[in-house]
């Protein structure tokens, strides 16, 4: 069916009150669309859709372990989160992207105890936007596990409960390049927020995001350790919940450019010491 069916989602409900994806990147109209109803299967929507399409997906838990394998618009529909990948078998993961072009709207993913991962993007050219990924992940294991060459956007997402943030793989791709993080929000992970891991990271820019602590106050093991001789990018605009920026939670190497950001401190061009 045609995508026009769907435009009802798309609008804008007013001045006050702007649909899930207002200021989102408009829907191509190519493809076609779906829609998943709660209670139904994702997975088998994915199956059934073909690369260009857009499937719209209501709120409620998708417990199954969702392979995107073909370029595909995905949104969900109500509050952030509210349609959710959510797994309940221990160690399983959430969402496996493996094709270029994937787009994410509005959808929560989490993978089970003990998982590596909530989300693991193995593709160039993925986007995902208003987003929430969390999980309590095995030890090495993160809520956005990097195992392409990048060209990856975060934009207005939320990464929290579990171990690590964004880490990229080991022995995957090195570098990773274009890791855009605008706007995102880091809280309730014990172990790393962002991590080049045993490889690097080419323009990765950390812009205007929030890095908090757990809700009891603990602070994680690192904020940032983007430490490689070969890692190069930007952190601007950001605020971590530190006394300053004296810290060795906050690591990151040479390449890497420190541009006014903020501690308890307040706003600072200084680099971490």
């Amino acid at each position: 069916m045609s995508l026009g069916i769907y435009s009802r989602f798309l609008r804008r409900g007013g001045p006050h009150s702007p649909t899930i994806i207002d200021g989102m990147p408009i829907i191509p109209s190519a493809g076609e669309g779906h829609m998943v109803t709660s209670g139904g299967s994702l997975a088998q929507a994915v199956r059934g859709a073909r690369s260009g399409d857009a499937i719209f997906v209501a709120p409620g838990q998708y417990d199954e372990l969702i392979t995107i394998d073909k370029s595909l618009t995905i949104v969900g529909l109500g509050g952030r989160g509210a349609a959710f990948v959510e797994r309940d078998t221990a160690l399983a993961e959430g969402m496996l992207v493996t094709a270029d072009d994937v787009t994410l709207i509005n959808i929560g993913v989490a993978g089970a105890s003990g998982a590596d991962y909530s989300l693991k993007v193995a593709a160039d050219r993925f986007r995902a936007y208003q987003c929430k990924l969390e999980g309590n992940e095995a030890a090495g294991g993160a809520q956005l596990l990097l195992a392409g060459a990048g060209d990856l956007l975060l934009s207005d997402c939320e990464v929290c409960w579990g171990v690590n943030g964004i880490l990229a793989l080991a022995g995957g791709p090195d570098p990773s390049t274009q890791i855009f993080v605008d706007r995102c929000r880091f809280h309730n992970l014990s172990a790393v927020h962002v991590s080049d891991g045993a490889n690097s990271f080419n323009n990765i820019q950390l812009v205007d995001s929030v890095f908090d602590k757990a809700e009891d106050g603990t602070e994680p093991t690192d904020y940032l350790l983007i430490d490689s001789a070969s890692s190069f990018g930007l952190v601007t605009g950001c605020r971590f919940a530190i006394a300053t920026n004296a810290s060795a939670k906050l690591t990151i190497g040479a390449g890497i450019m420190w541009i006014s950001n903020a501690t308890e401190a307040g706003w600072s061009t200084a680099r971490p010491a």
